[in-house]
């Protein structure tokens, strides 16, 4: 993996960075998404700070507000229902995202992938973005990265739409699971 700070390959253009596979196999592809872009500047993280299992949430998430609900994915929205989570260690993959205490069935993205670290590609993003680099060092945690309830009363009928949706399996009435979700963002991918 590169260094923080370190210079790209020679003859690599400006739009050329580092990502790692699994947040590719994960969906994390060019062209970014302008919702993806306002999570990392939201957050202030680069995208190296980001596990890939939670680049695969991002992605059901937005996946599910577009095709489910019928709305633009927002930092507000993804707000109401996560908190964002730092890690120890490694700069790289040192945050996550945290569902709120009630839990909504996509909160779990699956099994933690090993070794993710050292399987890495450069990737032209077709742009320059601040974002993309890689990080010098752990992201600053803040109050902006706590779990805020939506109270827009214009956001109420989409919050009634999600919750009956996405309640967690054990709930009688949830239509869609995490696992459903995936399956179905998956088969749109592909």
């Amino acid at each position: 993996m590169f260094k923080a700070g370190s210079a790209l390959p020679e003859g690599q253009g400006r739009t050329f960075y580092p990502l790692f596979v699994s947040a590719i196999v994960a969906g994390l592809v060019p062209p970014f998404s302008e919702f993806f872009f306002s999570v990392l500047c939201h957050y202030n993280l680069q995208v190296l700070h980001i596990h890939p299992n939670f680049v695969l949430l991002l992605e059901i998430f937005a996946y599910y507000c577009e095709a489910h609900v019928g709305v633009k994915p927002s930092v507000a929205l993804l707000r109401h229902y996560f908190s964002l989570r730092p890690s120890r260690g490694s700069v790289s993959a040192c945050a996550s995202f945290v569902a709120d205490g009630s839990s909504i069935a996509i909160s779990n993205p699956g099994k933690r992938i090993e070794g993710f670290r050292s399987k890495w590609v450069l990737v032209d993003a077709g742009r320059i973005h601040p974002r993309l680099i890689l990080p010098m060092g752990h992201p600053v945690s803040s109050d902006d990265w706590s779990r805020v309830e939506l109270v827009d009363p214009h956001a109420k009928p989409v919050l009634e739409k999600m919750d009956a949706d996405l309640r967690p399996p054990s709930m009688a009435a949830a239509r869609l699971t995490g696992a459903s979700l995936l399956r179905e963002f998956l088969e749109h991918q592909l």
